[in-house]
């Protein structure tokens, strides 16, 4: 079931929930569109005139139907509703994904570009960069097995001196 608001005049924006009623579909239109809804203690019957006014082209969002254009008395509900989400900390992150939106496009397609230079340069200097490859594994492997032996090295000389500083061999 979706959230079908009824009253969209009211400016402050959680008190137009309380005119809110369970619809199955949101509505397409007012033409021959009839409504199939719960009723509440806001609405008590689903299917008067003031209901018929609000029959105009909605989608939904999050489950809750809003309308494709937005009628002149509801500007000022979707401005207080606007201004509530930018000021709440969900607002801020949207706000913050607005605002790196073109980054984060930029790096997506420089990504793309970047993919395809490699392909391309891999076409020429394909057994070139292979090898280049394998000797930056091998100088890895030689340096990480240089560091390691020096680090046991030292840990060989500690133990050697604290073994040398208790008498009666407690550590051998």
């Amino acid at each position: 079931s979706k959230l079908l608001i009824t009253n969209w005049g009211e400016t402050d924006p959680f008190a137009i929930f309380a005119s809110g009623i369970c619809v199955k579909e949101c509505p397409t239109g007012k033409d021959g569109f009839v409504l199939d809804c719960k009723t509440t203690g806001e609405v008590p019957d689903c299917t008067g005139e003031e209901l018929a006014d609000e029959m105009i082209e909605m989608i939904d969002i999050l489950n809750v139907c809003v309308p494709t254009t937005i009628p002149p008395e509801a500007q000022a509900t979707f401005d207080a509703v606007s201004g509530a989400l930018a000021s709440s900390a969900a607002g801020g992150v949207v706000a913050d994904l607005n605002a790196a939106s073109k980054a984060i496009k930029t790096s997506i397609g420089l990504g793309v570009i970047y993919s395809l230079a490699f392909i391309y340069l891999m076409s020429w200097f394909a057994e070139t960069l292979a090898w280049i490859c394998v000797l930056l594994v091998q100088l890895t492997l030689i340096g990480a097995t240089a560091t390691l032996y020096i680090i046991y090295d030292e840990e060989l000389q500690k133990y050697a001196a604290l073994s040398d500083s208790f008498s009666g061999g407690a550590l051998n």
